[in-house]
């Protein structure tokens, strides 16, 4: 019966920190309320015709995403 109430303690405690923690997370915004860019770099190993595949899937995602820029560096 003790450990049972222990766990159900270190559960809840372990619940409340987590909630606190998404509640006091930072937002990508600056005081001025604009929204920051985010720069996402892929690394892909295709290169010239092999990439249009993967150049449209970008494109797509940025459509879908302003506040995201992605640039494809080539290994």
């Amino acid at each position: 019966m003790r450990f049972s109430f222990f766990f159900r303690y270190a559960s809840l405690l372990s619940l409340l920190f987590l909630v606190a923690n998404f509640a006091g997370a930072q937002t990508n915004k600056s005081d001025s309320g604009s929204v920051k860019p985010t720069k996402l770099v892929v690394w892909g190993l295709q290169l010239g015709k092999d990439s249009a595949g993967l150049e449209a899937q970008i494109a797509e995602f940025e459509r879908r995403n302003p506040d995201i820029d992605v640039s494809v560096m080539s290994m």
